[in-house]
Formats: C-alpha cells, structure tokens, sequence
C-alpha cells in the first residue's frame, strides 16, 4: 500500500501538499554493507515530507537511492494562465 493510501485508509487523513528534496551525497555506512558497495560510493538521498491542509507534518521518509536505479520524469502545465504545476512525477 502507498503512503499516500495508507493515510487516507488507515488514519483517516489526507496530504494537500508533499516536500520533497534530493541531494546528491555519499551512501551512509550500514547501507554500503547492506548492499556490498565500496566506501565512498554516490547516491541520491530523498526527504519526502507530507502535510495537511493546516501545513501539520503527517508523515515522512527518508530514501536513500543508487543513482542508477534512480530516475525521476516530471509533467508541468499551466493552470488557468498561471504558473506551470507539475501535474505526473514519476521516480523509480
């Protein structure tokens, strides 16, 4: 189940707006290990933060990302003559 799901169906709420950052750094330590990658390895780590109406935090994660299984594709259109909205994101 996605997050955004989880909320609505298990807590009864609903994100009106979602932060999210991406950094370019290195691969915290216990995930080299897990992933059997040599210190100093690059990746993209994610801070995804969501909120309600009355901009409260519902819920946040924390991802971190091998660059080459990281892809992210965005959509921006106009709404009603004003500044582009991204409209589809989609990130693996």
């Amino acid at each position: 189940m996605a997050l955004l799901e989880a909320l609505k169906t298990l807590c009864g709420v609903e994100a009106d707006s979602i932060r999210q950052r991406i950094e370019a750094d290195l691969m915290p330590d216990p995930a080299l290990h897990l992933l059997r990658l040599p210190a100093g390895s690059p990746a993209l780590h994610v801070v995804r933060a969501y909120y309600d109406t009355q901009d409260q935090l519902l819920a946040a994660s924390v991802n971190w990302y091998i660059p080459a299984r990281f892809r992210m594709e965005t959509t921006w259109r106009r709404e009603d003559g004003g500044a582009p909205v991204a409209h589809s994101i989609t990130a693996r």
